[in-house]
């Protein structure tokens, strides 16, 4: 009894709360409208009473109401919000079709023949995503989206029609995509969803890689030739995601470790994950360019098999690709390598012994050799070799006080930056 009479009470409670907050949406303020969408949105299932008021709520003066409405409307799940939200997948506006879409995707099933409707109605690219998230509730629209897709030549380019290239992309690719959510094995479907990943706008190759379950890694590899680099970031992301499966795809992420920083970074990331078959091809991407960082992220996972191939490099006749293999030998705090770090701290390329130096000093906190190999970097004429030396005696704190006087001198280096590195690393040594 006691047990009841308390369910009773929460469930009281929770009206009350709704309640307040269906009242709260014909509040005079727009932030107050927002929050009590986003309330009732959080409460799910349970907030089905609110449903009439948040539909009003589309209509909201405020575009950040009307979006919160939307939200709203996916989670609570229930059968009435589903036309008024198919109808804003025809909306104008970009951010409201997108909203329309999430909200779409929560409802599920039993907005696929509103979602159909509005298909019919207009046919765009947003109501076909929304129909390709919807899986086999959208089968009855099949006919109409390949219909559609037929706009689209086997070559995946668009045919000039009324209908055409919207601010989205091209229709008849997006209907594609929702034909593949059903027909997992559709030729035409599959070819146009490649040619999306390689010269599709970046919505219709974002929306190609999330069907990246349905592709092997030689298909996702294709999204790494696209001009857009958030195309082939997202392209790096999805690669990773695959593991060692990843494998053939191993040419096209090596060129992208000399990319946009993030591009790179996720190339990176996807080649660790392969795992030791990737060693030999990041080595030889060492020898070819300046990607040190990138692969010494991409070794993080495999740091005693890389550490074994990158020793070699330490001797190369390059002093570019010693200093490079250095770095990363840095990165992965490799105690084998400590004999021939220490013996590379007296090369005769300013850049192997800063490398080595700061190489040594990671892995074994020791100053004494270290610092005077970094320090020699100041007098290097490259300006680049002067800032990185600088910028690694910052790094050193207290344990840089062997460097002082090379480091007075660089308070007056021609470079702005390396002065002004200098003269921080002398004001922390005198407090």
């Amino acid at each position: 009894m006691t047990r009841l009479i308390g369910l009773l009470g929460l469930l009281a409670t929770i009206a009350t709360a709704q309640e307040a907050e269906i009242e709260a949406l014909k509040s005079p303020n727009a932030r107050t409208r927002r929050e009590a969408a986003k309330a009732l949105g959080a409460m799910g299932k349970k907030a089905a009473a609110a449903v009439p008021a948040l539909i009003a709520s589309l209509d909201d003066p405020n575009a950040l109401v009307r979006g919160a409405a939307l939200l709203a409307l996916g989670p609570i799940g229930d059968a009435r919000a589903a036309g008024p939200v198919a109808t804003r997948l025809l909306s104008p506006d970009p951010r409201t079709r997108r909203l329309a879409i999430k909200a779409i995707t929560a409802l599920g099933p039993p907005a696929a023949k509103a979602v159909h409707a509005a298909w019919n109605e207009a046919p765009n690219a947003a109501v076909a995503r929304a129909l390709a998230g919807l899986g086999e509730a959208a089968r009855p629209a099949l006919p109409d989206l390949t219909k559609q897709m037929a706009l689209t030549d086997h070559t995946g380019l668009p045919r000039r029609s009324p209908e055409g290239r919207g601010r989205d992309g091209d229709v008849s690719v997006f209907a594609a995509f929702a034909i593949l959510a059903l027909e997992p094995n559709h030729e035409k479907a599959r070819t146009i969803l490649k040619k999306a990943l390689t010269s599709g706008t970046v919505e219709e190759a974002t929306l190609a890689l999330d069907h990246k379950e349905r592709f092997p890694a030689v298909t996702l590899a294709l999204a790494l030739q696209h001009e857009a680099a958030p195309v082939r970031w997202r392209a790096c992301r999805a690669l990773g995601a695959l593991g060692p499966k990843a494998a053939p795809a191993m040419a096209a992420l090596i060129r992208e470790l000399v990319s946009q920083t993030h591009v790179r970074r996720a190339a990176a990331g996807a080649l660790g994950r392969i795992g030791e078959p990737a060693l030999p091809a990041l080595v030889e991407a060492l020898r070819a360019a300046d990607c040190a960082r990138e692969v010494g992220h991409a070794c993080q996972t495999m740091r005693e098999p890389a550490s074994r191939r990158l020793l070699p490099l330490l001797g190369d006749d390059d002093a570019a690709v010693a200093a490079r293999a250095a770095a990363v030998l840095a990165d992965l705090r490799a105690d084998a390598a400590l004999p021939a770090l220490r013996k590379a701290l007296s090369h005769a390329d300013p850049r192997v012994r800063l490398e080595a130096g700061r190489a040594v000093w990671l892995i074994t906190g020791e100053a004494k050799d270290a610092v005077p190999a970094i320090a020699a970097g100041l007098d290097s004429p490259d300006p680049v070799v002067r800032r990185h030396a600088a910028a690694t005696l910052f790094t050193l704190g207290a344990a840089a006080k062997p460097a002082e006087a090379v480091l007075v001198r660089a308070t007056r280096d021609t470079d702005p930056k390396v002065a002004a590195i200098a003269s921080k690393i002398l004001k922390k040594l005198q407090r």
